[in-house]
């Protein structure tokens, strides 16, 4: 007689034959895949390595097998996760389709969507990090800056309840981004305050790797932190919440903000043996703190920079700076004199400085350029300005990128003089992904119309192909010319 048991239908379990297009630039692409409480991670590459056929501009993700006929499916690219709807399948094919063309979604089980690409560079298999923050306590939110000798990579961190972040306002910190090697250093940077060393682990070679740091003891710890697992909402899910007590006045809320943090949950239970049969993943915006020193022509109001900056900002155009100038097309602008011998003029729209003293060229170039301009000031260190006659200038020590475009913005919106933005350091500036001179050239891009970027480096930091290039020496500052 045969059992009962062995006439009911059950899943099958399949080889996955999982294919992604329209990425784009991406460095670690890893495919999720979610029933119940089961969650499987699969990792994919567009650089040829089985499964993957070529560099096509289509990731195949695998190998592995899907023991499920239904599923949520997702996608974390480079840190950032994407929910790409439910699939179901018949039998034991688990053949997906997801395409993300033009910023939509599409899904398929049965066709195959985008098509291979002509002369496309190999990217991935990579890693992706995933950091949970312990114990922050300061304005705004914090940046964590990953090191490996190969490269570096900066993660954004936030407590508004979006991934990585799994409450809002409950004081942890998710962030999430592209791991550059299986051993790397991480310090924590708040914005304005001073940095957080957590030191140098091995990671290993897992898709994805799940950190939790605690800042006030100082401690790093491997290994599944939840974040993963909760991100993705499995099928017949009623869907996240995140009432947090504050009034339900919507996602965005900012660690140390006094917010009601609740009773937060139970953290998940590590993924287990099962969760990882395709490889699953192992064991905000901040206000701008500037300031101003005293002067006697100083913006009234610009105090609270931050929250002016996000109600004007946000209605401010964005595009490339130094673009044609509408109405004053018809006219030619008069060039003003160098702001040192040999050196660049306001007028010329943009430089890079390279000198052996940044901060000490920078504190002999704020006083001119706030005799015309607005002045921003963002550095790698504290510097030690002067009070300053003219316009008003403000000084943030490494500030994120947008909360420093959202302040350039505002300025710009205001009656007054035009805006000159002066960052000294390397990295005077936060941001997501990689770091280098493409924050820099990210920032000049994002600048109001007619802004002025200054940009103050050491003779042996990377030249910026984009901006006007000066070698200068001093004091008494003279400067020379380079290609740019």
């Amino acid at each position: 007689m045969v059992p009962l048991l062995t006439l009911l239908p059950a899943a099958m379990a399949g080889p996955l034959d999982a294919r992604i297009s329209g990425l784009g630039p991406a460095t670690a692409v890893h495919l999720l895949a979610r029933n119940g409480g089961d969650l499987s991670v699969f990792d994919c590459n567009d650089a040829g390595q089985a499964p993957d056929s070529a560099a096509d501009g289509v990731w195949t993700c695998g190998p592995g097998e899907l023991d499920t006929d239904v599923a949520t499916v997702g996608l974390l690219v480079d840190g950032k996760l994407v929910d790409a709807g439910e699939a179901q399948w018949s039998g034991r094919a688990r053949s997906l389709s997801v395409d993300r063309s033009e910023g939509v979604t599409q899904l398929s089980t049965t066709a195959r969507l985008g098509a291979p690409g002509p002369n496309v560079p190999p990217a991935g298999p990579g890693q992706t990090l995933i950091v949970e923050v312990h114990g922050f306590v300061g304005e705004g939110a914090p940046v964590v800056h990953v090191a490996t000798p190969t490269g570096k990579r900066q993660l954004n961190c936030g407590d508004d309840g979006t991934f990585p972040d799994s409450k809002r306002n409950d004081g942890l910190l998710g962030c999430a981004g592209v791991l550059p090697g299986p051993v790397a250093s991480l310090e924590l940077f708040p914005a304005g305050g001073d940095p957080v060393a957590f030191g140098e682990v091995a990671f290993g070679g897992e898709p994805v790797v799940e950190v939790e740091v605690d800042v006030a003891a100082v401690t790093m710890k491997v290994g599944a932190t939840g974040l993963l697992r909760a991100a993705l909402m499995p099928v017949g899910s009623p869907g996240p919440s995140n009432d947090d007590g504050s009034g339900g006045d919507g996602p965005g809320g900012n660690a140390g903000d006094g917010s009601p943090a609740g009773d937060p949950s139970a953290p998940p239970e590590p993924l287990s043996p099962k969760e990882r049969a395709g490889g699953a993943a192992a064991g905000e915006t901040a206000s701008l703190s500037m300031v101003a020193p005293p002067h006697p022509l100083a913006d009234p109001g610009v105090a609270a920079l931050g929250v002016v900056a996000v109600a004007i900002g946000a209605g401010v155009v964005a595009g490339r700076r130094r673009r044609p100038g509408g109405a004053l097309d018809a006219l030619r602008r008069v060039p003003s004199r160098p702001l040192f011998e040999g050196g660049p003029s306001i007028s010329d729209g943009g430089c890079q400085l390279r000198t052996p003293d940044p901060d000490a060229l920078a504190v002999a170039l704020a006083p001119k350029l706030a005799a015309t301009r607005r002045l921003l000031v963002a550095s790698a260190r504290p510097l030690d300005l002067p009070p300053i006659d003219g316009a008003s200038v403000w000084s943030a020590t490494r500030p994120h990128i947008d909360d420093l475009v959202g302040a350039a913005r505002a300025l710009a919106a205001r009656h007054g003089p035009e805006l000159a933005v002066l960052l000294v350091g390397q990295d005077a500036a936060l941001a997501p992904g990689d770091i280098g001179t493409d924050v820099v050239h990210e920032l000049e891009r994002r600048l109001p119309v007619g802004a002025f970027l200054c940009h103050i480096v050491t003779r042996d930091d990377p030249e910026a192909a984009w901006l006007a290039r000066y070698a200068v020496t001093g004091p008494p500052w003279q400067g020379e010319t380079g290609e740019g």
